[in-house]
């Protein structure tokens, strides 16, 4: 399964952050859960934790993966996304 993400933008402004989406483009899971999880605050950037929750999903981890989508629900942040 193949899933492509473009991050278009935050609420507040243009992003900031590595989101590593094109790794994830690329099928290259393993790469961008590294570059995802070496960032900075990670934790409170919903495109970033939408991504690495891909990219656990991707790999088979389910319940890791989960827990990475409801803490992008709760983010403060909220971004725009084309799938």
């Amino acid at each position: 399964m193949t899933i492509a993400l473009v991050l278009a933008a935050l609420a507040s402004g243009p992003v900031a952050t590595d989101a590593a989406y094109e790794m994830l483009a690329e099928g290259r899971d393993a790469a961008a859960i590294s570059a995802i999880e070496a960032g900075p605050d990670a934790e409170n950037d919903p495109a970033r934790l939408i991504n690495l929750g891909i990219a656990y999903a991707r790999r088979g981890d389910g319940e890791k993966a989960r827990s990475l989508f409801e803490l992008a629900y709760r983010a403060r942040d909220r971004v725009e996304l084309e799938t």
